[in-house]
């Protein structure tokens, strides 16, 4: 393993048969953040049933927020303060798929679609997503999940499956 840091980033590098490498980078402002400015959700465990029909993705349980800025009911992050906010966002989904049948994933903004993962069904399917939003207050964040088949189950399983939205920089 190789660790890297400079002013705004820390890099961590592991070279190995399945080579990975995991950076976090500061990506404006002051270079210290105060603990005051901290904007951040996460929760896990969703269920409902994905169809050829794009659904909001409800999850349920609060691992933690900060502004309560999450509507577990609505599914939807209404962003507390204007910024650039880091989401990240997991679907976990298993039963009985077709041959051919894909799985789409999507991280919204306003309605608006950011970032898209689609995925081949083999057994359980995993649909991780990522993308980082400039957001005005009150702007809403959510996301989708849909396929082109027949409708099929998805979540109850809160170690794979969780959506988590940190405010990044202004």
């Amino acid at each position: 393993p190789v660790l890297t840091q400079n002013v705004n980033t820390v890099s961590y590098v592991n070279l190995s048969p399945k080579d990975w490498v995991f950076s976090v980078s500061k990506l404006s402002g002051n270079a210290t953040i105060q603990a005051s400015e901290s904007v951040n959700a996460r929760y896990t465990t969703s269920s409902g049933t994905v169809g050829p029909a794009a659904n909001i993705v409800k999850y349920t349980s609060k691992s933690y927020d900060s502004h309560n800025a999450y509507n577990p009911s609505t599914g939807l992050y209404t962003c507390p303060v204007s910024g650039k906010y880091s989401v990240k966002a997991q679907i976990y989904n298993s039963g009985s798929w077709t041959a051919n049948q894909l799985m789409y994933a999507a991280i919204y903004k306003n309605g608006t679609e950011q970032v898209e993962s689609e995925i081949r069904f083999q057994g359980s399917i995993n649909t991780p997503l990522t993308v980082t939003v400039s957001c005005s207050a009150g702007e809403t964040i959510s996301i989708y999940c849909y396929n082109n088949g027949t409708s099929v189950a998805h979540g109850g399983n809160a170690i794979v499956e969780f959506v988590a939205i940190e405010k990044v920089g202004n």
